[in-house]
């Protein structure tokens, strides 16, 4: 597990820089959204992939699957932009958002942790 939001720190990209870390990672490196909240990087977008688990270790359920919620612990370190996704039919909107955000935008997408068949 990292801390994912350090790498798509440049103030200076101009256009939309995008990471995405996983529901663990974000857990472990919380107070990069702090840092965040405070520098207001115009072009960041972070956005979540919560699947409430950490998969690295064996797949013991996160914080996330309880009572943690990223994205108000996103607002109370001072993101404005925030927003949970948990259905499909809500992509179009976090896409809009990500093309069209001032300040930094947070984002929670909730996946399924199922695993998927192999080919």
């Amino acid at each position: 597990m990292e801390d994912m939001i350090p790498q798509g720190f440049e103030p200076h990209f101009r256009k939309p820089k995008f990471t995405e870390p996983w529901d663990g990672d974000m857990l472990m490196g919380m107070g990069s959204l702090a840092t965040v909240a405070l520098q207001q990087p115009e072009n960041l977008c972070i956005v979540v992939l919560d699947n409430e688990q950490f998969g690295e270790t064996g797949h013991q359920a996160t914080h996330t699957g309880a009572k943690t919620d990223l994205a108000a612990v996103a607002r109370g370190c001072g993101i404005l932009s925030t927003q949970i996704i948990t259905d499909e039919d809500e992509l179009p909107t976090l896409r809009a958002a990500i093309h069209n955000h001032d300040g930094p935008l947070f984002a929670v997408l909730k996946i399924s942790a199922a695993e998927v068949p192999r080919v």
